[in-house]
């Protein structure tokens, strides 16, 4: 009995040595940092052209004249369809485009995405644009080969996919 005793002493003597019962001297483990929040998806550019000039003799040039880019929703398609009759492309008289729109009434919505002025040389440019389906309307000064001035509205669909440079032209 006395071995027993002996050994069960041991026992609790060792079981002593092995718990803490004062401060730690050092950190505990850390808990492991969150990972980090994914990069935000790459934005598009768009580089537009509004200058040009046809083998006819015609030349259009929309510098100093604004440049929007709208979001294509369903309604504001509608409308341009209604003002331009196609949703894709369209180069028509302002007077036409302004006479539509008076028969139209205010848009329901405001689809507005950005807008730009058209610089020297007929350059511009929409950065960071998420990607998306959009219409670029623009204000273009055109002088036929006869030399009259015609005042345009042209519009463009485009489809942008994030990280992508598009380049864009406004002319015919």
């Amino acid at each position: 009995m006395k071995r027993i005793g002996a050994l069960a002493l041991a026992a609790l003597a060792l079981a002593a040595c092995a718990t803490e019962t004062g401060p730690r001297l050092g950190p505990g483990p850390a808990a492991p940092a969150p990972p980090p929040p994914p990069p935000p998806p790459a934005a598009a550019t768009i580089i537009g052209h509004g200058a040009y000039r046809l083998r006819s003799g015609a030349h259009g040039d929309c510098t100093g004249l604004s440049v929007a880019l709208m979001h294509d929703t369903p309604g504001f398609r509608r409308r341009i369809l209604a003002l331009y009759g196609s949703a894709e492309s369209a180069r028509l008289e302002i007077g036409t485009v302004k006479a539509r729109s008076a028969k139209l009434g205010p848009s329901a919505e405001n689809p507005l995405a950005a807008s730009v002025q058209c610089e020297a040389g007929g350059a511009f440019s929409f950065r960071d644009v998420a990607g998306g389906s959009y219409f670029i309307i623009a204000r273009v000064k055109v002088v036929t080969a006869q030399g009259a001035l015609e005042d345009l509205v042209v519009m463009r669909h485009i489809d942008l996919i994030d990280g992508q440079t598009r380049d864009v032209s406004l002319a015919p």
